[in-house]
C-alpha cells in the first residue's frame, strides 16, 4: 500500500480516530463508506475497528463535542471528524484544521486554534481529487469551528454542495476511499 506515513506521537496509541455524528447525514455517509471500504470489525452499534483505526459514531453534533480522544478506547495519534460542509461554495470536498481566529459561532471556544496533524491534512489534499466525482472541487479552509481543543490533534473532512442534504450524498465514497489508502499499521 502506498501513501502518506501518519507520524505517531510517542503518548498516542498509534490509532487514527474518526468521528462520525448522526446529527449529520454526510458524517454517516461518510462513516458508511468507510465501513464497505476497510476492513471493519464492529465491537458495538457505536464502533468499528481494524489494526490503526477506530471509527465511533456519537450522537451529538460534533462541533459540540468538549472531549472528543474520550470517545476511543485508546488515545488516538489524530482525530479526523466527518462533516457535512455548509456554504456558498458549490459541490465541495474540503479538509481544515479546528479552531476559531475569532468568535466561536459554529461551536469550540472563541480565539483558541486545536492542535493540528498536517501530515493528514496534507495526505487527504493529495488523496481527495483522485476519488472526487467530476462535479466536486477539492480544497483546504480556513479553521473556522469546533469542536473546541483537545489533547489529540485534530481536523475535519467534509462534503456538501448548495443543495439540500441528501441521505445519500454522492462524494460520501471519496474521503472514504482517501483513507483507505493510508498505511494504518
Amino acid at each position: 500500500m502506498s501513501g502518506p506515513v501518519l507520524a505517531p506521537s510517542p503518548v498516542d496509541s498509534g490509532v487514527l480516530g474518526i468521528i462520525a455524528s448522526r446529527a449529520d447525514n454526510a458524517s454517516m455517509a461518510i462513516a458508511a463508506a468507510l465501513e464497505e471500504a476497510l476492513p471493519l470489525v464492529h465491537e458495538d452499534p457505536d464502533r468499528a475497528v481494524m489494526d490503526g483505526l477506530e471509527l465511533v459514531r456519537i450522537d451529538e453534533p460534533h462541533v459540540e463535542m468538549s472531549t472528543p480522544w474520550r470517545s476511543f478506547d485508546r488515545l488516538p495519534r489524530a482525530i479526523i471528524v466527518c462533516s457535512r460542509h455548509r456554504g456558498n461554495t458549490g459541490r465541495v470536498l474540503t479538509t481544515h484544521c479546528v479552531g476559531n481566529v475569532g468568535a466561536a459561532a459554529l461551536g469550540g471556544a472563541p480565539r483558541t486554534l486545536a492542535r493540528a496533524p498536517p501530515w493528514l491534512h496534507r495526505a487527504l489534499l493529495a488523496g481527495l481529487p483522485a476519488h472526487a466525482p467530476p462535479d466536486y472541487r477539492v480544497c483546504s479552509q480556513a479553521t473556522h469551528h469546533g469542536p473546541p481543543p483537545t489533547i489529540v490533534p485534530h481536523l475535519s473532512v467534509e462534503l456538501g454542495s448548495d443543495a439540500r442534504p441528501s441521505a445519500a450524498p454522492p462524494a460520501a465514497p471519496a474521503p472514504a476511499a482517501s483513507l483507505a489508502r493510508f498505511p494504518l499499521t
